[in-house]
């Protein structure tokens, strides 16, 4: 963030934007001590994601709301790594009860493929379509 060394606690999120939108890594990660990281392909992910519909479901409107919540936030704040405890409680469990909503009322074979994530815009916020809930 601003080009100024920032230290990751434990259990922090870095670079999960990249699982969401297209994005610009903010700096370079350096360890200072022993660390685990867990690296994930983010196509990988999605394709993963979209075997079912409930995880499918969750990670759309999760994705959503990451996405909004970036479009949201000042350039200058932007950072690959992410702390908001308190928002993650509630972006999880908006997405759980919207997801449990789509659950109930799609099964298997009426996802569809045409979904993409949502993308970060610099310029105007993101229009989030809700017309088709059954689609990928």
């Amino acid at each position: 963030e601003n080009g100024r060394p920032q230290e990751a606690s434990p259990g922090s999120s870095v670079s999960e934007p990249v699982l969401w939108t297209p994005w610009n890594h903010q700096g370079a990660l350096k360890a200072v001590l022993p660390s685990e990281l867990l690296a994930i392909d983010p196509q990988l992910f999605a394709t993963t994601m979209a075997i079912h519909p409930r995880p499918w479901h969750f990670a759309k409107y999760y994705a959503e709301l990451f996405v909004e919540y970036l479009n949201k936030a000042s350039p200058m704040h932007l950072s690959d790594i992410f702390e908001e405890e308190d928002f993650y409680k509630s972006m999880v469990s908006t997405s759980r009860q919207k997801s449990s909503m789509d659950d109930r009322l799609c099964d298997s074979e009426g996802l569809d493929s045409n979904f993409r994530f949502p993308q970060v815009s610099e310029d105007e916020d993101i229009d989030l379509d809700d017309s088709d809930d059954c689609a990928l």
